[in-house]
């Protein structure tokens, strides 16, 4: 992509377009939403039909984020990596993309997290730098 094509689009599209090349590049993902840190879904992509319910997603994962922040906050652990969601159909991933974006994902439950761990990583910091 060209600076110019890139500054043609609006950082919205730029995003989608992130969460696009995610999810293609990384076979384990479902789903990818792009938030804001008080719940608002500004972007996402789904792999299949699971994208439904991405606003509620979106909401309980910041709630997740803040109270998990507070706790880490009590342990003196530093800054939070990620937050995993682990149910027994799926496994869901928050990780910060910069200072006012979070980046949700979904997997199977039985998806290997590795190579998905920093795929997601990488795609949290293309955010960031998206909206530093």
């Amino acid at each position: 992509m060209t600076a110019t094509t890139a500054t043609s689009r609006t950082k919205g599209q730029q995003l989608q377009q992130i969460l696009r090349e995610f999810i293609v590049r990384t076979p384990e993902a479902r789903m990818a939403i792009a938030a804001t840190r008080d719940g608002l879904s500004i972007a996402s992509v789904s792999s299949n039909s699971e994208g439904s319910g991405e606003d509620a997603l979106a909401v309980a994962a910041a709630r997740i984020l803040d109270m998990a922040a507070e706790v880490n906050k009590q342990l003196n652990q530093g800054q939070i990596g990620r937050i995993l969601i682990e149910g027994e159909k799926k496994t869901t991933i928050v990780m910060a993309a910069g200072r006012d974006i979070v980046l949700i994902v979904t997997v199977p439950a039985d998806a290997k997290l590795g190579l998905a761990m920093l795929s997601i990583r990488n795609t949290a910091r293309r955010i960031a730098h998206l909206y530093h």
